[in-house]
């Protein structure tokens, strides 16, 4: 948009003026020789060079000084001299080198500056007509250095001139030829034009030194051809611009050459050329038209168009001064706009003569006509921009004022300062919309010079206000109301005086539409609220900002805003409360003060206010400005008003810990809302919590609600354990639920809510209490049976019966009270024995209370759970009036189920008798061997002397003496030893265990102790942990002390992840006044916070604060860390901020986990600031790879920054970076140009290289990197070896990698979980199932124990490697036993854990066990998928006939869908029975509706061809099991063919190709009617099969002992060592 056209304004003034007696003026030029005095030289038509000097007025005096003094004293004439006889055509300064340079007669002349020399005239250059000076720009333009020609004579001049201070002739001076070498002046480079031609001229071998000694010579530096004849010419850097009366020419002073830039439309234009010295443009003049083009004759702008034919032309800052018809006009270089014109025709007629500053600062200005010389100066900017605003002009004042800064004539500050009085200036008009938009544009305006207007002097803030920065234009600020009464008061005189003609300053259209006062201060008071609300952004000085926010109260008040009221004193402000209390209070505003006082952290006063407010709300002493206006019930709008009142208080009240004041505001909050006051007891905000025992005692009686959620909150979210809070609690519940049966039953339908109003409870009171007796072990049962006695609540009876162990009772209640059967059964099953069901039985058939015995329920106990009762018993307890039809099919099958468990439990009883004579002679055998022990035996060990020492035989007769440590070298060997010694889970030997854990805490050897100790309850289970607790406890005295014993138990619970129970260990170390480790509290922390159980965590760490011991560096870095892992970083923040006030600072790990944490993120600036501020504190940064790999080229870039890393750091880096973008080729060349030039490398380096060949599977250049490491003596690291194990696992180099494990540990390094998964895998692939037990027992415990020590557990990946290969190996045991483990790890087993699993059984014919994890399976709501039911159904071929049926028919129920494995695994096992005919039938049917086969397929096929033309002998007879596959493969077939792709076979008769000749076997029967006959065969005959098959199981089973008779020499060694290391552990506890 364009700027509005400025009118005319004063620019320039004349300043003094000469009169020349009888000389008529040719020719101006001026020289500055200072800031007070400028040289004026006029050249006449005479000849004659006059020199005036001219005084410039002082600064610092007043405008009347400067106008006393005469004009002699401001323009004097100093002297003359003349030049020649003809006129004086031109005048140009060298103030360099102090010369001037006249244009008279043709010639050119030199003379001083002060005319006090002779005159030089330079007869060599004749009919000279223009001379222009070489100019230099400020602008990086090119500026060639000239040189002199060879000789001069190619361009046909001369090559000297004349010395300066020689004769008047011309001629050579020394020769031609020494002057090349003299440098050239470029402060005294001219152009003269001769005809038409120009010869450019330049001064050599200039010296500073005097006048008259060798000043320098003027050298022709080259002659430049013209096309026309030149009348005026300017030199800018390398390019002439010369006007021809054709057009305008570009010549180059470099090249020669000359070009048209512009042709005048007739030969009668006269080219005129001005440079406009300000930017070193250059305006040409075509008629009253001036062009401004640059120094390459490009233009600029636009063109400016003057109102007549120009006299002269110059140059004023910005303005563009012409001359003509006696006028002199200024011309806006921008605009164009004429801004300034005074009349010269009364100065004298003739020629006019103008000039300026040499150096375009555009400060002086000299007009001359024929007979006077006049100076103009220029008006200063502040005096132009008064002028408009005094004529209150205010757009032209800003117009000017933008002008004049994009010009560069006044600063920003001044421009900030016009826009600040203008919007003075507008607000005492009444203008304010305009004048805060003013002073919005002011940069260096204060908010605190607009408090005037608010708040009347004097007050707080009238210091602040700063006086007398402005020009006195306004009256000083006043307030609001009195600005405007004024203004309105000047608005009517104006009126008047307009009705009397007068013209007045007052806006037209205030005097046409007077303003109301009104509408007036509205709208100023919310102008002033916009400007204050945007300084509140500002950065100022708290006095101001609480002023700003102090007084924008004041006028949101004024304004009756109560919403924004409200957002301010709510939000962060700086208000002053003391200024406000009295006016909010007298206005009603009182939620607004109590918001104020919140911010201001006056919680106190905050409450009082609010209960002020909730007390009067129905009184109309407040009204919620919300519901003012709204039409609502009265009733509703005081509720509303009150629990909104209550809500604000609790909320305030959730964060103080100060305990008189938050009891003394709870109970009129809870009066109002019981849920309000259950928050207020309940926060979680608040630092410390209430004591129990006094917030109970507060609690008003009447409010159970409040009590009973107070109490739950204590029991479950703080986990209190005392028995009053839980007794309490019960009885509570139990008189709610008391009170309210009968009504609550009736309600239950109703949202499932209590009766009432307002509950803060969403589930019934009956319910809560059920779950709390259920859960709860700590409250008095005897108390709550007592109050419930005589009522109808059964269930609860029976839940406190049950606690009392009253097992009838619980049974009556449940069978006869409440008829819940299965609940009944259920109790029995948890009491565990037969005579629970035979009494419940009883109960059944004799029930108390006057009832009908119970037969169907009887007979329903009998069904479910007869197998386990005494038949005899059963029959003695049925009473004579049962109908006989019930119970007789349930006591039949008690019977047949009775006499199988006994013909079962006599070959168990068989089969034990036969291992226990096993073992017994294997233990007779081993007890017979003897060994002779002298005074020169040793041990095979330590090979130490025996003597009388207690000492151990080995089973391979090797003797070792009693060191059990040093004897196994390593934790993991004494780990396995007592293993083997404590297998038994019996009391006496959990007993043993524990004493002998006590005497290995008493050696010194307490992290065995933790381990056996860890692993034993394990073993046993959490039910009996406690036992062994208590059994530690107690026998410890005479072992060792309280701490050690406990401090064992709390971390082998630990070990085994069970922080109930290391909770429960602490509590008892506080109770006896013990302190625990920080390194176990560290661990409980670590799993806390894995698990996700904050509460322990942020109880536990106040106990530490409170009680000790106080946390360190290592504890916060666990809390830190664990608190990033869950994604909570602000959490993490805040524990590093208290780290200072717990006198612990934060070290390189503790930044280094947020740092990590963020790059995780993809925060990266953040995490770049924590690293910043870790080096401005004093922390070293390490080489770490944070975050994701896509963050990691920016996190360098930012790294590289000086001084944030190591210097040594930097060439790991830079290798570092090529290995992660996989370019390790690269890096290791540049690792290698790196060692030889010197550079410090570090292990990151060669461990990246490492790492980036072993991923891409590059082993021998992964070990050239190692060795080359090992060569340059780098310590090597564990992190390189992890990733050469990977390489090798994955290549199938085991030995190597076996090799290389070995190497680790004997320098300790740790194998990493991934590396050691991959080994095992590796060996279970190859089949070295025994290398990968092997490895596993001697590795997998070290870094179990390891990684549990640290918080981290193998993953779903490595258990399943393991059980595979344990499968593989047919060793089911320890794969259960893995199984079991991960179970105790956390982690679930997924759909490949089960598929191995019964692959493994069925493979090792236990199809039991298979179909139980099957089961399993199913139950854990996985679903199978094709490789289960194909592994399944690949086990049912190879099983007993009656169970692969039942097993199948399970899979058709569960809808199998079969593939082609399924077809192959039946086709395999068809050739496989001898039925290789039917193989290639079942194949041609299966191709012949389009069945995909692959490559096995086809093989199967061949292989049963192959059968039929070898004539393989094989059964003809069709057995049960052939004939069963067979089915199966129908059914596969029926569903293939059923969903084929393709339709059109049909089965009723098909030939099948045998032998691949024409013979064939014709299928008379269709294939599915033969197959189902062929079942039903044997579905009848399975009976007779069955008996047989029994039969040979159990003479299988004889010959099975024998075999294991025959065998006793190696299980006898097995047992004998059992027993052996028992003795040895039992013989080491007594000495101990």
């Amino acid at each position: 948009m364009a700027k509005p056209l400025l009118k005319s304004r004063t620019i320039l003034e004349p300043f003094a003026q000469f009169n020349p007696s009888s000389a008529s003026i040719r020719s101006l030029a001026l020289f500055s020789t200072s800031s007070s005095e400028t040289l004026i030289y006029v050249g006449t038509v005479s000849g004659k060079l006059l020199l005036l000097s001219l005084q410039h007025p002082n600064s610092d005096s007043s405008g009347n000084d400067n106008e006393s003094n005469s004009n002699d004293e401001k323009l004097k004439f100093v002297r003359h001299i003349l030049i020649s006889d003809y006129a004086v055509e031109s005048i140009h300064v060298f103030g360099e080198i102090e010369k001037i340079l006249v244009v008279s007669d043709g010639f050119i002349h030199f003379v001083d500056l002060e005319l006090v020399k002779p005159v030089k005239k330079i007869a060599a250059l004749k009919s000279v007509s223009v001379v222009a000076r070489r100019l230099r720009s400020d602008v990086n333009e090119c500026f060639s250095k000239l040189t002199v020609d060879n000789g001069g004579d190619a361009i046909g001049g001369l090559s000297f001139l004349q010395r300066l201070s020689g004769g008047s002739g011309g001629g050579r001076v020394n020769g031609g030829g020494g002057v090349n070498d003299l440098p050239i002046d470029d402060n005294c480079i001219f152009a003269a034009a001769v005809g038409k031609k120009l010869i450019l001229v330049g001064l050599v071998g200039r010296s500073n030194e005097n006048y008259d000694s060798v000043a320098g010579s003027l050298v022709t530096l080259r002659e430049i051809p013209c096309v026309d004849l030149v009348k005026d010419l300017v030199w800018v850097n390398d390019s002439i611009i010369v006007g021809c009366p054709s057009g305008y020419y570009l010549c180059s002073c470099v090249t020669g050459q000359c070009g048209l830039i512009f042709s005048f439309p007739d030969m009668l234009s006269t080219p005129r050329l001005k440079i406009l010295k300000k930017n070193y443009n250059i305006l040409m003049l075509v008629d009253n038209v001036g062009i401004i083009v640059d120094s390459h004759g490009q233009p600029i702008g636009g063109s400016l168009i003057f109102h007549g034919s120009l006299n002269a032309i110059g140059e004023m800052g910005s303005c563009v001064v012409a001359l003509h018809s006696g006028k002199m006009e200024l011309y806006a270089k921008k605009s164009g706009n004429c801004v300034q014109k005074i009349v010269l025709a009364g100065e004298g007629g003739g020629n006019y003569v103008i000039t300026d500053d040499e150096d375009g600062t555009g400060k002086v200005v000299v007009v001359a006509t024929s007979t006077k010389v006049i100076c103009y100066l220029k008006v200063p900017p502040e005096e132009q921009i008064k002028a408009f605003l005094k004529k209150k002009d205010f757009k032209e004042a800003i117009s000017l004022v933008e002008e004049l800064y994009d010009d560069g004539e006044i600063t920003k500050e001044t421009l900030s300062l016009v826009h600040a009085q203008v919007g003075f200036l507008l607000m005492f008009d009444l203008h304010f919309e305009e004048a805060i938009n003013h002073f919005l544009l002011s940069e260096t305006m204060q908010p605190s010079e607009i408090f005037p207007f608010i708040m009347p002097d004097p007050n707080r803030w009238s210091l602040l206000v700063p006086k007398n920065r402005y020009w006195g234009l306004h009256p000083p600020p006043a307030p609001l109301e009195s600005v405007i009464d004024n203004g309105l008061m000047a608005i009517q005189r104006a009126s008047f005086l307009k009705k009397a003609g007068l013209e007045t300053a007052v806006d037209d259209e205030f005097l046409l539409n007077p303003p109301k006062r009104d509408d007036l201060l509205d709208s100023g008071i919310k102008n002033l609220i916009r400007y204050l609300k945007i300084s509140r952004e500002k950065d100022l000085t708290s006095s101001v900002k609480e002023g700003v926010d102090t007084l924008l109260m004041y006028l949101y008040r004024a304004l009756n805003f109560v919403d924004e009221m409200e957002r301010l004193a709510s939000s962060e402000n700086w208000c002053i409360v003391e200024e406000l209390e009295t006016l909010l209070n007298d206005s009603g505003h009182l939620r607004t003060l109590a918001f104020l006082c919140e911010s201001k952290r006056m919680s106190s006063k905050a409450l009082a206010i609010w209960r002020i407010l909730a007390r009067n709300y129905s009184s109309g002493y407040w009204m919620d400005p919300a519901k003012t206006n709204e039409k609502h019930d009265s009733g509703v709008n005081i509720i509303s008003g009150k629990e909104n009142a209550a809500t604000e208080a609790t909320r305030i009240l959730e964060e103080l810990s100060d305990q008189d004041l938050i009891l003394q505001h709870l109970r009129w909050i809870a009066d109002i809302n019981n849920m309000l006051a259950v928050r207020v007891l309940t926060s979680e905000k608040r630092c410390h919590q209430l004591p129990p025992d006094e917030v109970i005692a507060a609690i008003d009686p009447k409010k159970t609600e409040i009590l009973q959620r107070y109490l739950q909150w204590l029991i479950e979210d703080q986990d209190s354990d005392e028995p009053q809070f839980h007794t309490s609690y019960a009885l509570l519940l139990t008189k709610s639920a008391l009170e309210t049966y009968g009504i609550e039953s009736q309600s239950e339908q109703i949202n499932g809510s209590e009766p009432g109003n307002h509950s803060i409870f969403q589930n019934p009171v009956r319910e809560r209490l059920q779950v709390f007796l259920q859960s709860s072990y700590l409250y008095d049962r005897e108390e709550v049976l007592d109050l419930i006695e005589d009522s109808e609540l059964w269930l609860e009876k029976a839940i406190l019966y049950r606690k009392l162990g009253q097992e009838t009772l619980v049974l009556q209640i449940l069978a006869v009270k409440l008829e819940d059967n299965d609940a009944a059964e259920h109790y029995c099953a948890e009491i565990g024995r037969p005579d629970a069901y035979m009494q419940l039985l009883d109960i059944y058939l004799n029930p108390t209370d006057g009832k009908k015995p119970m037969f169907k329920a009887a007979v329903r106990l009998l069904h479910n759970h007869g197998e386990s009762l005494d038949p005899l018993q059963v029959l003695e307890r049925l009473s004579p009036n049962m109908p006989l039809h019930l119970a007789s099919d349930t006591i039949l099958r008690m019977l047949r189920a009775r006499l199988h468990h006994h013909y079962q439990g006599q070959v168990v009883h068989n089969l034990s008798r036969a291992v226990n004579l096993d073992a017994k002679l294997a233990r007779l055998e081993e007890r017979s061997r003897l060994v002779q022990i002298n005074d020169e035996s040793l041990c095979d060990s330590c090979h130490a002397r025996l003597g009388t020492k207690l000492f151990a035989m080995y089973p391979d007769d090797t003797i070792v003496c009693y060191k059990i440590m040093k004897l196994l070298g390593n934790r993991q060997g004494a780990l396995a030893f007592f293993k083997l010694v404590f297998r038994d889970e019996s009391d006496r030997i959990v007993r043993s265990c524990c004493v002998a854990c006590n005497v290995l805490a008493m050696q010194g050897l307490r992290i065995i102790a933790q381990d056996v100790l860890s692993w034993m309850i394990w073993r046993i289970g959490l039910s009996r942990g406690q036992e062994v607790m208590e059994f530690m406890w107690r026998e410890h005295f005479g072992y060792e002390s309280d701490f050690s014993v406990l401090d064992s138990l709390m971390r082998a619970f630990l070990k085994i992840e069970m922080h109930l129970q290391a909770l429960e260990v602490l509590g008892r170390m506080r109770r006896i006044g013990l302190q625990p480790s920080l390194s176990a509290l560290s661990v409980l922390f670590r799993l806390l916070l894995r698990i996700g159980d904050y509460g322990s965590v942020w109880k536990l760490f106040r106990d530490m604060l409170k009680l000790g011991p106080q946390p360190s560096s290592i504890t916060f870095n666990v809390l830190i860390h664990g608190f990033c892992k869950k994604g909570q970083i602000q959490t993490g923040e805040s524990l590093l901020h208290l780290m200072n006030k717990s006198l612990c600072e934060p070290d390189v790990y503790t930044y280094n986990i947020l740092i990590n944490a963020y790059c995780i993120r993809g925060q990266t600036l953040d995490a770049l600031s924590w690293l910043q501020l870790m080096v401005e504190s004093g922390c070293t940064p390490r080489f770490y790879k944070y975050g994701r790999d896509e963050n990691v080229g920016h996190l360098l870039r930012d790294l590289s920054v000086p001084d944030l890393l190591p210097d040594y750091s930097l060439p790991d880096v830079s290798v570092a970076r090529l290995c992660w973008e996989g370019r390790p080729d690269e890096a290791s060349e540049l690792l290698q140009d790196m060692l030889k030039n010197g550079l410090p490398l570090t292990v990151i380096a060669f461990n990246s290289i490492i790492s980036a060949y072993c991923k891409k599977g590059l082993e021998k250049k992964a070990f050239d990197a190692y060795h080359m490491m090992i060569r340059f003596g780098v310590t090597h690291s564990f992190s390189a070896c992890n990733s050469l194990l990977m390489c090798l696992s994955r290549n199938g180099k085991l030995q190597e990698a076996e090799e290389l494990v070995s190497y680790m540990r004997e320098r300790e390094f740790s194998v990493n979980r991934v590396a050691f998964t991959v080994l095992i895998d590796g060996c279970f692939k190859t089949g070295d199932a025994m290398a990968a037990q092997r490895l596993w027992m001697n590795s997998a415990i070290n870094i179990f124990m390891d990684m549990h020590n640290v918080g981290l557990v193998p993953d779903i990946v490595t258990y399943n490697t393991l059980i595979s290969g344990y499968c593989k190996g047919l060793d089911m045991v320890n794969a259960d036993n893995l199984v079991y483990t991960m179970y105790n790890s956390g982690w679930d087993p997924d759909i490949t854990t089960y598929n191995i699993r019964i692959h493994g059984f069925s493979g090792s014919r236990r199809m039991n066990r298979a179909v139980l994890v099957f089961d399993e399976l199913l139950s854990s709501g996985i679903i199978p998928n094709t490789i289960t039911y194909n592994t399944m159904l690949n086990a049912i071929c190879n099983d007993i006939l009656e169970r692969a049926m039942i097993l199948t028919a399970k899979l058709l129920k569960m809808a199998f869908v079969p593939n082609i494995v399924t077809t192959n695994l039946l086709l395999s096992h068809l050739r496989k029975k001898g039925l290789p005919e039917k193989t290639l039938m079942w194949g041609q049917l299966l191709k012949q509706i389009c069945v995909e086969f692959d490559e096995i397929t086809y093989k199967i096929l061949e292989r049963a061809d192959l059968d039929i033309k070898e004539d393989v002998v094989y059964s003809r007879g069709t057995s049960g099991k052939s004939l069963f596959v067979d089915f199966l493969m129908y059914l596969t077939y029926d569903y293939l063919y059923r969903n084929r792709v393709h339709g059109g076979t049909d089965i009723s008769r098909i030939r099948m190709i045998s032998n691949g000749s024409s013979s064939s076997l014709e299928a008379t029967t269709p294939v599915h009617q033969q197959s189902m006959l062929e079942a039903n065969k044997v579905i009848a005959g399975q009976g007779q099969e069955q008996d047989l098959l029994i039969k040979t199981e159990f003479m299988h089973m004889d010959h099975m002992i024998d075999l294991k008779k025959r065998k006793r020499e190696q299980s006898c060694q097995l047992v004998t060592s059992d027993y052996r290391f028992s003795h040895l552990f039992y013989e080491i506890a007594l000495v101990a």
